[in-house]
């Protein structure tokens, strides 16, 4: 897939087509990394079956112009703990005009934010892929947000979803940029419910899952 992607346009990593307002909370460019805490529970017919933490990195490798779009491609490493190496785990790619900010993850890619950005503006996530429409809503503009010790003074938050039906299932997802910075916070719980007449109403969980993603640490190589 990166090969393809490569030969699409020549290699210029000083190359960005300008933005519309909003462009500083996504501030990509070749060498920036992120590192990232990752705290994940998974649920299967009410029991946790997996209570982890490890830790992500997300660096920018790569940029290039492709027709309209500001084309990054972005190398993810983990390891399970602090003082290991990182190892490679995947590639994603992001691309960025004066209109939107779409990240492929994976094969699949997301509409993560829409611009010029003002509050309560609605989008439709899914937009560029095949998924059922996913309508995303710009939240809390220029906010200040702490996370691991760090004060962010301006910060935008995508929600998502906020789905709290307690009954069949619940779907809240949530993402939070920084000014200047990019991507600080991330938050997804996907539950479903036990929906038998023994159960229904009770909260079983049947399968689910709750992933937070915190910035710890990031900067320019």
């Amino acid at each position: 897939m990166l090969l393809s992607i490569l030969t699409l346009a020549a290699c210029n990593n000083d190359e960005r087509i300008p933005l519309a307002a909003g462009e500083q909370f996504v501030p990509l460019e070749v060498g920036l990394y992120y590192d990232y805490q990752i705290d994940e529970i998974l649920y299967t017919n009410d029991i946790v079956v997996l209570d982890t933490t490890y830790y992500l990195r997300e660096e920018v490798v790569e940029s290039f112009i492709n027709a309209q779009d500001s084309v990054y491609v972005i190398y993810q490493y983990t390891k399970a703990n602090l003082v290991d190496d990182w190892s490679y785990f995947d590639t994603w790619q992001a691309r960025i005009n004066n209109q939107q900010l779409i990240v492929t993850e994976g094969n699949t890619p997301f509409v993560k934010l829409t611009f010029p950005i003002f509050a309560g503006k609605i989008w439709d996530g899914n937009s560029q892929n095949q998924l059922e429409e996913d309508n995303y809503q710009l939240d809390s503009l220029y906010f200040p947000y702490t996370i691991n010790d760090q004060q962010f003074e301006s910060t935008i938050t995508v929600v998502q979803n906020d789905n709290e039906d307690f009954i069949v299932e619940q779907d809240r997802r949530y993402e939070v940029y920084a000014l200047n910075v990019g991507l600080i916070y991330k938050e997804e719980l996907l539950y479903s419910y036990c929906t038998d007449d023994n159960c229904l109403g009770q909260q079983q969980i049947q399968s689910g899952v709750f992933r937070t993603q915190s910035l710890i640490d990031y900067g320019k190589n």
